[in-house]
C-alpha cells in the first residue's frame, strides 16, 4: 500500500506541475504576458494585453484543463 506521504508528495508535484503547465499556455502565441503583469492585470489595473488573455485564452485553458481532467 502507498504511504500517505507518498500520496501528498504525488498530489504537490502534480499540482505544481498544472500550474507551470498553465503560465506556460498563458504565454504561448503572439502575446507575452508574465506572471505579475497578469497578477495586476486581473486584480488591480485593466491592462489591455491582460485583457486579451482573459476574453481569449483562460477560456480555452481551462476547457482543456477540465476535458484533460475527465
Amino acid at each position: 500500500m502507498i504511504s500517505t506521504h507518498k500520496k501528498v508528495l504525488a498530489f504537490c508535484l502534480t499540482a505544481a506541475a498544472l500550474a507551470a503547465l498553465f503560465l506556460w499556455a498563458i504565454n504561448t502565441g503572439s502575446l507575452k504576458v508574465t506572471p505579475g503583469q497578469l497578477f495586476r492585470g486581473l486584480f488591480v489595473a485593466y491592462d489591455e494585453n491582460v485583457a486579451t488573455v482573459y476574453d481569449l485564452r483562460f477560456p480555452r485553458i481551462f476547457i482543456a484543463m477540465i476535458g484533460g481532467a475527465a
